[in-house]
């Protein structure tokens, strides 16, 4: 089921240069322009400048419109953070485990040439004797 909002907002445009009115006690011309979000706010501003909108200068409703077009339980939200969460959690641990599994192939590997050099040495020191 689909839900839509029309929110209707409102600026000052001058027809002849295609600038928006800056709102404000002195108002000017440029690109974008000030919005207002309520009708009564640009009658308080319109009120607070008397005079100062000459010209070929029109008000331009603008409507905003927000469709809903799906609802889920927040639950469904909560669920999909958690198995995120889980899914990073164990890439997390399978990479420290991996790295553990490094460290002790290396260290093996240096256990072994440490052997090898005592068995080279007592190697030597035994051919030593024997001479």
């Amino acid at each position: 089921m689909t839900e839509s909002t029309v929110t209707t907002m409102y600026r000052i445009k001058n027809l002849d240069n295609g600038l928006y009115s800056s709102g404000g006690t002195y108002p000017s011309w440029m690109p974008k322009g000030k919005i207002w979000r309520q009708k009564n706010h640009l009658t308080c501003h319109l009120g607070l400048c008397p005079g100062k909108y000459r010209g070929n200068i029109v008000v331009e409703a603008i409507e905003v419109i927000e469709i809903v077009v799906l609802q889920e339980p927040l639950t469904t939200f909560v669920n999909e953070a958690n198995a995120r969460k889980e899914k990073r959690t164990a890439a997390e641990k399978i990479k420290r485990e991996r790295q553990r599994i490094e460290w002790l192939e290396r260290n093996v590997q240096n256990a072994k040439r440490e052997l090898e050099l005592a068995e080279k040495k007592k190697n030597q020191a035994i051919n030593k004797l024997n001479k």
